[in-house]
């Protein structure tokens, strides 16, 4: 291949590069952006919360809205709104869930509590010979005493009772 073949190669492999990226955002559908007003929603409306990112009420600290003189849970950056996760150790195995000595971590007044944790056919435990077991087999290989990590299907913000999707033997 001489220097002009490799020449006009380029040049080719460049103009349909550049065809298809034209091509890819003139078909792209534009985005509409949404914003609310600073005074809050319009008459009528307003913002529903999806079931399972709502926050539970145990230790939650509420404070003073400034904008709108309305007490509100505590929203800080160590402490978001949404909270999937909580370490503890090991009280109690029981038949169907654990219960576990909470480090505070998904309470706002950081108070370390009880936690419930109910298992479900699609938790997943995981031990620390990384086997992986589903539902409540898990409950066989867990014992008083195991520090563990804790996920949540659901916020489990203030929550001290909800069901697990996984289970992490640290």
């Amino acid at each position: 291949m001489d220097i002009k073949e490799y020449r006009f190669l380029l040049i080719s492999l460049f103009a349909i590069f550049c065809i298809v990226l034209l091509a890819f955002f003139l078909t792209k559908e534009p985005v509409e952006e949404v914003s609310l007003p600073e005074e809050g929603l319009p008459s009528g409306q307003e913002v529903v919360i999806v079931e399972n990112l709502k926050s539970g009420s145990v230790g939650e600290v509420m404070v003073q809205n400034g904008q709108s003189d309305k007490t509100e849970p505590l929203v800080s950056p160590t402490m978001p709104p949404v909270i999937s996760s909580t370490v503890g150790t090991i009280i109690e195995v029981g038949e169907d869930g654990l219960v576990i000595s909470g480090n505070g971590s998904n309470f706002a007044d950081g108070v370390s509590r009880d936690i419930t944790a109910i298992f479900t056919a699609n938790t997943l435990t995981f031990t620390k010979e990384r086997i992986r077991l589903q539902g409540e087999q898990g409950l066989n290989y867990l014992k008083a005493g195991i520090k563990v990590l804790i996920g949540g299907q659901e916020n489990i913000r203030g929550k001290d009772e909800f069901k697990v999707k996984t289970v992490n033997v640290i």
